[in-house]
């Protein structure tokens, strides 16, 4: 059977380390090429199969279901920290006769330590499968992904900065080698930038779509015992929802603490993760002796936590990370051979997500309030720290960002920087990322520009909003809606659809469900987003404006909304509120009273979310009885 029929109908056992076996093989520098290269183990796949087959060997023996290929640092970035020229080859004896491991290129180091990595792992299983111990258990071979040495996300730490595409092609590389070496799975592990992960998933794309062929994906990243993403600070739901749009069948933790320190993560896992859940512990706290790194946490103590995390949480991969050996992959498969995990899944809701933290899409309890102040065009003090010769004044813009979501609780920002001062293609991306360093809300990213919105969601750490999408011509005989998707729909955002068609925005009721239901077919036939990904604007001009006798624009509005809403259950609306009031700009408390009152009248008939001024907008019962009737 294949991985994938498999998860979750049984507990899954991963390997556990191969750095702590390979320390024990008490090998000299001559096996890695010289000590200059004793850090890359992958290198063992050409001088040492055999024994690397042997390890693989004792953890299916143990018990294990998936082991893990010898490749967590066989990718181009990762081998480029070493200069292979100077390697000696002496004690390398199997290194493949078509490469030349001293003037090949980074590429094909990668490509063909990973075919034959995985190479190695299928013949213990094959040797297993036909000795007198096997059981008949589903076994795989799972293709290790490390991090690439760099991160993608901002930081003030003194670490290596890649671009997106680098990271790309990166990952792409590597799993191109796994797929052709015949990986049952791709496992990305202790990954610590959750932009970083994604750039990863969307190269193991590039390769199936080079391949023809698509493998399943656990993708695991590092959290301390506070469920914290430690460089930045990313929290673990957050990183879930980050990703859970992007191809993957499992999703977990792996490395930097033991089970006990774990039971937090993965009890909140447990309540938000829709996706089968990988849990892979060290063997406890590393602790220092002689000089050495050593972990204590013995096999049976560790099976007594990871056995609860199976049983009372629904764990459905488990497995060791550093410092476990084969006796600890024993004690877990003894203890959770044959156990089903089992648990109540979470309730159907839409998350989108930044650097830290995560924001649920729920209107139940009030309106879903996105912040317009962020804009170059509906802002003074933005434009002018924007438009300037000498660069964007960013400590300006943090000002308006800390203003709406320290100051007035606003969750998520709307993020504009469209002008015809500045280049928006470089300006949007570049405030992105330098606005997400420490960042605790989400930003809905907003441009005309599909170029600019290509390249701010290569820069954004999370799951955002992109506005917008419509059915109006872009160029050539091409929508927003199919511009923007086929630029961005592999990032599973969500997306604000204004209700506008070839022949402008939509003024009736009428007019605005019928684009609306079009927006929502074709954004689901043409490229897999699902209404839960869509909300639909459904447009407000300011009051007064009509130049129709008889047509009410406000009242189509409200009109428009529980027809829309009625179109699928998970679509949201939403409406630019602004622009409803534009001509009330001397008159500031006029404007809060007929903003409030149109939008609680737009809660009750179905509207989700706003777009708006903050200060342009109080609940009605903080307002005076007699202005609210009036």
């Amino acid at each position: 059977m294949k991985f994938d029929e498999i998860l979750g109908t049984q507990t899954l056992i991963l390997d556990g380390a191969m750095g702590t076996m390979v320390q024990n093989l008490a090998l000299d520098d001559s096996a890695f090429g010289g000590p200059a290269f004793k850090m890359l183990t992958d290198l063992l796949i050409f001088s040492r199969p055999d024994d690397l087959e042997g390890i693989h060997l004792k953890y299916l023996q143990a018990g294990a279901n998936l082991i893990e290929t010898n490749t967590f640092g066989a990718s181009p970035l990762r081998l480029a920290e070493f200069d292979f020229k100077d390697i000696d080859l002496t004690d390398i004896k199997a290194i493949p006769p078509e490469l030349n491991l001293k003037e090949s290129d980074y590429s094909a180091i990668t490509w063909h330590l990973n075919v034959e990595g995985c190479r190695i792992a299928r013949r213990a299983i094959d040797k297993y499968k036909a000795s007198p111990d096997y059981d008949g258990r589903p076994l795989f071979v799972a293709g290790s992904i490390g991090p690439s040495n760099y991160v993608l996300s901002k930081t003030e730490a003194d670490l290596k900065k890649a671009i997106w595409s680098q990271i790309v092609d990166n990952n792409k590389q590597q799993v191109l080698g796994l797929i052709e070496g015949g990986a049952d799975v791709l496992l990305f592990e202790t990954q610590q930038d959750i932009l970083e992960l994604k750039a990863s998933l969307i190269g193991a794309q590039r390769a199936f779509e080079q391949t023809g062929k698509k493998v399943p994906i656990i993708a695991q990243v590092t959290v301390d015992n506070f469920s914290k993403m430690q460089i930045f600070n990313t929290d673990i739901h957050s990183a879930y929802v980050a990703v859970q749009g992007m191809g993957i069948s499992a999703f977990g933790i792996n490395c930097n603490t033991g089970p006990e320190l774990m039971q937090k993560t993965v009890e909140k896992l447990s309540r938000l993760c829709h996706h089968p859940i990988s849990i892979i512990p060290n063997a406890g706290q590393p602790v220092s002796e002689d000089g050495k790194t050593c972990y204590k946490l013995q096999p049976e103590e560790m099976a007594d936590y990871v056995e609860r995390f199976v049983k009372e949480f629904g764990v459905a991969i488990i497995g060791g990370c550093c410092g476990t050996t084969p006796d600890h992959i024993r004690a877990l498969s003894n203890r959770l051979k044959g156990v089903v995990p089992e648990r109540t899944l979470p309730a159907n809701q839409v998350y989108v997500s930044g650097p830290q933290e995560a924001v649920a899409l729920d209107s139940s309890q009030g309106l879903i309030r996105i912040g317009e102040r962020l804009n170059v065009r509906g802002s003074k003090k933005v434009r002018e720290g924007v438009e300037r010769d000498d660069g964007i004044q960013m400590t300006t813009l943090e000002e308006v960002v800390e203003e709406q979501v320290k100051d007035l609780g606003i969750d998520i920002i709307d993020v504009c920087m469209d002008s015809n001062i500045v280049e928006t293609e470089v300006v949007l991306p570049e405030t992105i990322y330098a606005l997400t360093s420490d960042f605790k809300g989400v930003m809905c990213l907003d441009s005309f520009s599909v170029e600019a919105l290509e390249s701010a969601i290569k820069t954004y750490p999370g799951r955002p909003i992109i506005n917008s999408i419509s059915l109006e011509e872009y160029k050539d005989g091409v929508s927003k809606l199919d511009a923007v998707l086929s630029q961005t729909a592999e990032h599973c955002p969500l997306y604000i659809a204004l209700v506008n068609g070839p022949e402008g925005p939509g003024q009736t009721a009428d007019e605005k469900y019928e684009l609306a239901a079009e927006i929502v077919k074709q954004a689901g036939e043409k490229f897999n987003v699902t209404p839960d990904q869509i909300i639909i604007d459904v447009n407000a001009y300011p009051i007064g404006s009509e130049s129709v006798e008889g047509l009410n624009f406000c009242a189509e509005t409200l009109e428009c909304l529980p027809r829309i809403k009625a179109i699928h259950p998970d679509l949201k609306t939403s409406i630019g509120v602004g622009n409803l009031t534009n001509g009330l700009s001397a008159k500031p408390y006029m404007r809060k009273v007929l903003t409030s009152v149109f939008l609680d009248e737009g809660r009750k008939a179905g509207l989700a979310c706003a777009i708006l001024n903050p200060h342009h907008y109080v609940p009605l019962e903080s307002l005076p009885e007699n202005d609210v009737a009036l």
